[in-house]
């Protein structure tokens, strides 16, 4: 855990460095966005390494998110669904004419858009249930219950 400023200008300093550590995460963000290879955004942005780059990405997002209301996260998802839609707009007509390119683009655009709607993880509705058939007795019926649990 990082210490606290024992004086005034040390807490300046931490506030400013602050400032410079997010600022620089968000234009890592922003350049990753934009399609850059993570190697690529460290040498521009001076970070040591690629997953240096990552972790500040991950570690910005985490930090933004803290402060969210469930009202701003929904605001910003419905913004950024937007903007994937007149993206995936633009490029489809290339795509459906066979541009390998413009495919690859909308791919990609779906992609993130299954990932922010959490359309790729398991939703407990749809996941199978275990159906026991026990003919006989109570207690066997009693017996298998207990086996499966």
């Amino acid at each position: 855990m990082a210490e606290q400023p024992d004086t005034p200008e040390e807490e300046a300093q931490s506030v400013i460095m602050g400032a410079l550590v997010k600022s620089r995460a968000e234009e890592a963000y922003e350049l990753k966005l934009s399609g850059k290879p993570l190697g690529e955004i460290a040498d521009a942005l001076g970070y040591p390494t690629s997953h240096a780059v990552s972790q500040a990405i991950n570690d910005q997002m985490k930090l933004d998110a803290a402060y969210l209301s469930e009202l701003g996260r929904s605001g910003i998802l419905k913004m950024e669904l937007d903007r994937l839609d007149r993206l995936q707009e633009k490029l489809w007509p290339a795509a459906m004419m066979g541009d390998p390119h413009s495919v690859d683009s909308v791919l990609r655009v779906m992609d993130r858009r299954i990932k922010i709607t959490g359309l790729d993880t398991a939703d407990s509705s749809t996941q199978q249930h275990t159906i026991l058939v026990v003919g006989g007795e109570e207690h066997d019926y009693i017996e298998k219950l207990k086996e499966l649990q």
